[in-house]
């Protein structure tokens, strides 16, 4: 997958002849992404203490490229729902992973902001809106005094 904003001419890869070659760079995108995986293999350290001071950094973008959002956009429909998460309006991203992007899992299209803990009820429920209304209603009995004690 490209990066946003990535532009290309016709210019021959000094490595491989591919004619897909980055601008500023003499290196077509299999080059370099080969490059950068035998550097990871080689320098194991690096890597991990890298990722290590920059862990947010790194899950954010692979959250917004995996779907496809920029910081804007993700930040825009944050706050068109409130700043808080779109099932409980909660304004504390519940666990250690912060904040999570719905999305439907036929279309990848972004659904809303949720916390950890919406986003896991809807995965459990498999997505179904029978499931999650099946268990609203058996709640709503149960608290009622309908649902007999065994």
């Amino acid at each position: 997958m490209l990066s946003r904003g990535a532009r290309f001419h016709g210019k021959l890869c000094r490595k491989c002849s591919n004619t897909e070659r980055y601008v500023l760079s003499r290196s077509c995108v299999v080059c370099v992404r080969r490059w950068a995986l035998n550097f990871r293999k080689r320098h194991p350290e690096r890597y991990s203490e890298y990722y290590k001071c920059n862990k947010g950094r790194y899950n954010r973008n692979r959250q917004l490229k995996k779907y496809d959002m920029t910081e804007e956009q993700w930040q825009a429909l944050f706050t068109k729902q409130g700043r808080r998460c779109a099932i409980c309006s909660s304004t504390e991203a519940t666990g250690n992973r912060g904040w999570q992007t719905d999305h439907c899992h036929a279309s990848n299209k972004t659904r809303g902001i949720l916390c950890l803990r919406c986003n896991t009820l809807l995965g459990l429920a498999l997505n179904n809106p029978k499931i999650l209304n099946a268990a609203s209603q058996y709640l709503a009995l149960a608290n009622i005094g309908f649902i007999l004690d065994t």
